[in-house]
């Protein structure tokens, strides 16, 4: 009969503090689901961080969130732990071997800035949760024989970057990767596609991002953002080609390309002779952490077993974000 009581969880870094508590948030509803249903969790972002995405798109919808937290903590106020503020001011009169007592900085307007955050941000953005699973090498495809489970699965928040071998966005003097990927579409108002869409070829980048600067995704949206550049099929141009924007839901990404029946397009002959040998396997940026490498991924939103309500995470801001 009592109303749930309010767990506060502060999350004062960058994208790689949020994507960690991510990963902790998503493994504790499925160790106890009931546990995290009596609570009410409050998360507040402090961006102290190297890189710090969501602070910025928070902002860029929530002035008082820019105005009190991102530039108090962000644009480099003193008080901000990463920083350091060399010693000012005259020094104390006594013989030179005394100990001289610290810096004073001024810590009172931070401290408020951040008492107010958490006293007054009321409204709630529903932050959504996507999971990537992922292979060492490339599922069987046996008939009848059951898929492998996947060596890890790792829940992101805002982005997925395939990073191709050598350390660059690009595996060979050929021009990029050899990779399949399988998309379920969604047009920009989240309506789905019956039918599955298939990209085969060279990529030179390939990235899946949950929210933007585009008005008509948000970071409750239930889709991602697919961004990719296709390498030339002629070697002569050298030029790369970008392809359109597209929405999606679920993503299926293998190194190396699918053979083609009949050469339908110039170059045929040459992506072919790209899958003789072992596809070359690509590692990931999620969130800006690095993991890999890996042959075979697949992209979800993030649902708990036995249960069909995709999980969020709530973030406190002053003025409603979606």
């Amino acid at each position: 009969g009592l109303p749930p009581q309010p767990l506060r969880v502060c999350a004062a870094g960058g994208d790689g503090t949020m994507h960690r508590l991510v990963q902790a948030f998503v493994v504790l509803r499925c160790a106890y689901p009931q546990l995290v249903a009596r609570a009410d969790l409050r998360v507040y972002l402090v961006p102290i961080g190297r890189t710090n995405r969501l602070a910025h798109y928070v902002a860029q919808h929530d002035g008082w969130y820019r105005r009190h937290v991102l530039t108090s903590h962000c644009r480099g106020h003193p008080t901000v732990p990463h920083l350091i503020v060399p010693a000012s001011g005259p020094r104390a009169i006594g013989p030179p071997d005394a100990v001289q007592p610290p810096t004073q900085l001024p810590q009172a307007p931070l401290l408020q800035c951040l008492v107010d955050y958490f006293r007054d941000a009321e409204h709630v953005l529903h932050l959504r949760l996507f999971e990537v699973q992922c292979w060492i090498a490339l599922p069987s495809q046996m008939d009848g024989q059951q898929e492998e489970p996947p060596f890890v699965t790792l829940a992101f928040f805002s982005t997925v970057e395939l990073i191709f071998p050598g350390g660059g966005l690009t595996s060979d003097s050929s021009g990029g990767a050899a990779l399949t990927v399988n998309l379920t579409m969604a047009d920009p108002h989240g309506v789905s596609y019956t039918q599955p869409t298939t990209l085969s070829g060279r990529f030179s980048s390939l990235a899946f991002h949950n929210f933007s600067t585009d008005p008509d995704n948000s970071a409750s949206s239930d889709r991602l953002q697919l961004r990719c550049c296709h390498a030339a099929s002629s070697t002569r141009s050298g030029r790369l080609q970008d392809s359109p924007l597209r929405y999606i839901r679920t993503a299926t990404v293998s190194a190396g390309t699918v053979p083609l029946a009949e050469p339908t397009i110039k170059g045929a002959g040459r992506q072919k002779s790209a899958m003789s040998g072992p596809p070359e396997r690509f590692s990931l940026h999620v969130d800006g952490e690095y993991y890999g490498p890996f042959a075979h991924i697949k992209i979800t939103p993030c649902v708990l077993p036995g249960e069909l309500e995709e999980l969020t995470l709530p973030l406190r801001t002053f003025f409603p974000v979606e």
